[in-house]
């Protein structure tokens, strides 16, 4: 369900590009919006993923499908960002700012994976693990808006 949202919510910045070609700061802060809004929804719905595994209210599958569709959405998002940065009409400003969209998108992927082989194996060395990249995906999240981080 996520997945069809933050696809949508892509789509929609994306068609909305020649509308805003005259207000080109409208397009950047609003792909900039989506863009946080998507990764912080899928560092939540990771985390209550994670949280319903252990207490049995998700199985394994059931679980793995959750996370894959997250790190499918991720992987489309991280789509978007490329090419965004070919792009010669991006400002130096803005593709910094994409590029930490873009190492935020690797972290999350990897806090996926994590999960993944937490969910495959509940190891204490892969919970630690999921925690470590759990905190890291947020804390790169967190940068970019100013939030705290953990």
């Amino acid at each position: 369900m996520l997945f069809v949202a933050a696809f949508v919510i892509a789509a929609a910045v994306f068609s909305a590009r020649p509308a805003l070609a005259e207000a080109s700061a409208s397009f950047e802060e609003a792909f900039g919006a989506a863009s946080a809004f998507a990764m912080y929804n899928t560092q939540v719905v990771l985390g209550i993923t994670a949280d319903a595994f252990v207490k049995s209210v998700y199985s394994s599958e059931e679980a793995k499908t959750i996370v894959s569709e997250q790190k499918t959405s991720v992987g489309i998002l991280g789509d978007y960002v490329k090419k965004l940065l070919e792009l010669s009409t991006v400002n130096d400003s803005d593709k910094k700012y994409l590029k930490g969209i873009q190492v935020c998108l690797d972290k999350l992927s990897e806090t996926a994976d994590a999960l993944t082989a937490y969910i495959d194996n509940q190891s204490d060395e892969n919970a630690g693990d999921f925690d470590t990249k759990r905190k890291a995906s947020y804390d790169s999240i967190a940068e970019l808006p100013g939030l705290d981080k953990q």
